[in-house]
């Protein structure tokens, strides 16, 4: 039976904050969170293929610093003939209206 690759425990791979070589502690640390998230696996050749995408694309998972991707991409969804499907927004409170304000903002 196949599982999941990622259990739902939150990783972090790669936490560095400048970039300056790594350090072995750094090393130590980046192998030892790979090898929890493949523990699963009992495939021996699945687990070293797995462990070898993790090390190639360790920076895809560096959550140290935000990144955000800079694209002249224009987005447009095409409904052919019929107009854009629209509903009332659901009823939420104060809070949970101020909350939502704040991630359009932040979007925008």
């Amino acid at each position: 039976m196949m599982k999941h690759c990622l259990s739902k425990t939150s990783y972090s791979i790669n936490t560095l904050r400048n970039s300056s070589p790594q350090t072995p502690h750094v090393i130590h640390d980046i192998e030892k969170t790979i090898d929890e998230m493949i523990q699963h696996i009992t495939n021996l050749s699945h687990k070293n293929k797995t462990r070898n995408v993790m090390h190639q694309y360790q920076k895809i998972f560096d959550i140290s610093s935000s990144t955000i991707a800079v694209t002249s991409l224009q987005h447009r969804i095409s409904t052919g003939d019929h107009p854009p499907i629209n509903s009332i927004p659901y009823k939420c409170s104060l809070q949970q209206q101020q909350g939502l304000k704040d991630i359009i903002n932040q979007m925008e």
